[in-house]
């Protein structure tokens, strides 16, 4: 009985894992507010998490505020490029929101049309490694962590693609690594 759990056990983990992984059963989207760096950088932490865990996010969302400063958000909308991004309304929780204010606003049709985007229209974003055998380079591209966050192992040779085959654990925007 105790195999028979765990075998069940496994098996809905790997439903799970296959679910998150394909962008037309589960959308990830970041949420922050452009006006404050901490939530851009956060946001853009947890998109480089979610690339590491193999997991494809399908666009970045700024609560729009009425003090939002123009400047943040071209910065936000820089920072998540190639994703989507799109403003959202900030909604008060002190009273019921009224659906068609926030549905027929210009800042929200936008939302609307991120977050109403058909699976067979989801951009299927490049691997965050990609290896050049011509030019012998690992290129990474792991958006929220600092250079001095990477670390490479090597672990073990394969000669025939590269001399050296590395796992990375962490890793930076984008930058090309010689081996």
């Amino acid at each position: 009985m105790s195999t028979e759990i765990w075998d069940s056990l496994e098996r809905v983990l790997e439903q799970g894992s296959s679910a998150l992984s394909e962008p037309s059963m589960f959308g990830c989207y970041l949420v922050m507010d452009p006006n404050i760096p901490t939530s851009v950088n956060s946001a853009l932490r947890y998109w480089g998490c979610t690339l590491q865990a193999g997991v494809q996010v399908s666009g970045a969302t700024g609560i729009c505020s009425s003090h939002l400063n123009e400047e943040s958000l071209e910065g936000a909308k820089k920072n998540f490029s190639p994703l989507p991004f799109a403003l959202i309304p900030h909604l008060s929780i002190g009273y019921p929101p009224e659906r068609n204010s926030i549905m027929l606003n210009a800042v929200r049709q936008d939302a609307k049309t991120l977050f109403s985007v058909p699976a067979s229209h989801i951009n299927i974003m490049a691997p965050p490694v990609k290896f050049d055998t011509a030019k012998k380079s690992i290129t990474l591209f792991i958006p929220g962590f600092d250079k001095s966050e990477i670390k490479l192992y090597q672990v073990c040779p394969i000669p025939s693609i590269f001399p050296n085959v590395f796992i990375i654990f962490l890793k930076l925007s984008e930058f090309d690594l010689l081996v």
